[in-house]
């Protein structure tokens, strides 16, 4: 492997992942751990205390997280690294699944004041803990009272530690869009009211819970609540650390972690929830998701991006770096700790290129990209509803023409994969632009390698100032993938402008006035209101979307979708 050159100075990166393994005893499927491609090992002792003296050579002040994938607590030096990190200055961030922490285990952690112990709860009820897949602890009453025991034994040691306990939001990615408005690979909870109704039942265990520490260690419980809002004095200030829990339960799936961190539940332990997304976009993990009638591509992001996770330093459990914790199979290629210093991977030209534009990798391109998935049986109707948009649609508008739609931004991707026997694509659309200014539609089709090939440009007009349809004949294949580039000029005239403000100062009003609501109801003191600013973006609208749809005719029933094309899936 060739040597990374080593620049004058680097940037510190805010935190150091360790993957101490990227061995795993659970299952989730949430998780990409079972489709892992690379070899399954520790990582070598060698190579772990390299990395952390290395960082402590350059006066790195950054916390290291024993996790990129796997389960830390099944490398039996974890403790050893816990103290380790302690001598050399370190805090460590550890993240567990919560199946290993007898009390001998977590004993041994709670000896440590520099760690965070991190109990990824995540699937707190019995029918959720199931996506677990975990035999070991069959009983989810068992699974559950690991983390009642962790905390109990925090007080009984009289440990430093800072417990947090992490339960899931509702899945909050619309980077997958599926058929029918589907968006979910998995669901933590059957709706809001079921989410509510755990939280408000754990919440009260809680509370009783402090209660009984607060009367059985008295005194190491005052000092560690003092200690706490101490550390917390700044979270306490702006209100996204609390000791009422009362915000956690009027919307969690609307908060976010700056306008609500967590629930301080007893002193230095936390309550938090938190959001789930995809990890990564990895095509096997995605597929054993599918259901037998579906089919998935991955659209990847082309455009630069700054993403704050290339900042960051890996090292996996194989010796290799990465600047990301999702690249869990080191695709980025940043060096190994035997050939490659610290210094070396943090000061090189490959890592300030990904830190300006994390785009020139793959991993990230699909990382950042729109999962498509979509049926592979056949419509009942002669039209098809198409809502599978790619790269360059501004957010949904629910007030857009008195309807709802998405603005394009001069250049936008849809994605067609037909299950009629299509003729034509039906679009409804509002243009701010005058009526003799020519839009156009180019069609592309997927070949078998994976790329889209050129087929042919639709022209259409508009009328400035009115939601139309057009009509474009096309003859696409059914069971083939074809993309839609929509093409448009690029601006905003005053009076839509203007228009696109009124009703974006409006929402601000609401989220103000929704956010002053939670205030209350938590019996805090409302902030001070934000002023409107308004997105940039909005300069690059192109014409907006309402409708899109093709139609055609109805497959005959005795068509068979097992021999037709499928989508090419690119090496």
């Amino acid at each position: 492997m060739e040597t990374i050159p080593v620049e004058h100075s680097f940037q510190e990166p805010p935190f150091l992942f360790l993957e101490l393994t990227n061995h795993c005893n659970m299952h989730c499927t949430f998780c990409p751990s079972d489709e892992l491609a690379k070899p399954r090992l520790h990582a070598s002792d060698a190579d772990v205390r390299s990395f952390l003296q290395q960082a402590k050579a350059l006066g790195l002040k950054s916390a290291v997280q024993f996790n990129v994938l796997g389960e830390p607590l099944l490398n039996p030096k974890v403790y050893e690294y816990c103290a380790l990190c302690e001598e050399l200055g370190f805090n460590v961030i550890l993240i567990t699944n919560i199946s290993l922490l007898q009390d001998k285990r977590v004993d041994r952690i709670l000896e440590h004041k520099n760690v965070v112990l991190v109990l990824s709860l995540q699937t707190p009820t019995a029918e959720s803990y199931k996506i677990r897949k975990y035999e070991k602890i069959a009983e989810f009453e068992d699974y559950i009272k690991l983390v009642t025991n962790a905390i109990r034994r925090k007080f009984l040691l009289q440990s430093q530690t800072r417990i947090e306990i992490h339960v899931a939001a509702e899945l909050e990615d619309h980077s997958l869009m599926r058929d029918a408005g589907s968006f979910r690979l998995w669901q933590i909870f059957r709706d809001d009211a079921e989410q509510l109704e755990f939280l408000n039942s754990y919440v009260s265990q809680l509370k009783a819970l402090g209660e009984e520490l607060a009367g059985t260690y008295p005194e190491f419980y005052e000092a560690e609540l003092q200690r706490s809002r101490s550390l917390f004095a700044y979270a306490y200030a702006d209100g996204t650390v609390d000791e009422r829990p009362e915000r956690l339960l009027v919307a969690p799936n609307q908060l976010t972690e700056k306008e609500f961190w967590g629930w301080m539940c007893a002193p230095n332990v936390f309550l938090r929830v938190k959001r789930f997304g995809f990890w990564a976009k990895q095509r096997a993990f995605l597929a054993k998701h599918l259901q037998p009638d579906e089919v998935l591509h991955v659209e990847e992001r082309t455009e630069p991006f700054d993403c704050e996770m290339a900042y960051n330093l890996s090292m996996l459990a194989d010796g290799s770096f990465s600047l990301c914790c999702l690249d869990y199979e080191g695709e980025m290629q940043m060096g190994h700790i035997r050939t490659n210093s610290v210094e070396s991977v943090l000061a090189s030209s490959k890592r300030r290129e990904t830190v300006r534009n994390a785009m020139v990798h793959k991993v990230c391109r699909e990382c950042m990209g729109s999962a498509f998935v979509f049926k592979r049986s056949p419509v009942t109707e002669s039209e098809q509803t198409v809502e599978h948009l790619g790269q360059g649609w501004h957010a949904y508008e629910p007030d857009f023409g008195g309807v709802g739609g998405r603005w394009t931004s001069g250049k936008s991707n849809v994605y067609l994969y037909p299950r009629l026997q299509a003729r034509s694509l039906e679009m409804q659309f509002y243009s701010p632009h005058e009526g003799g200014e020519v839009l156009s539609l180019d069609l592309y089709e997927q070949d078998g390698s994976g790329e889209f090939c050129f087929l042919s440009r639709q022209s259409f007009l508009g009328r400035r100032g009115e939601i139309i349809r057009v009509e474009l004949p096309l003859d696409l294949e059914p069971f083939r993938l074809y993309r839609a580039t929509i093409n448009s000029p690029t601006f905003v005239p005053a009076e839509v402008a203007g228009r696109a403000l009124m009703i974006a100062r409006t929402r601000h009003w609401r989220d103000n006035l929704r956010r002053v609501t939670r205030s209350l109801v938590a019996g805090s003191r409302p902030g001070a209101w934000p002023a409107y600013q308004p997105s940039q973006d909005r300069r690059t609208l192109g014409i907006g979307v309402v409708d899109l749809r093709l139609r055609g005719e109805v497959l005959p029933e005795t068509r068979s979708t097992t021999s037709l094309v499928q989508i090419a899936l690119p090496a």
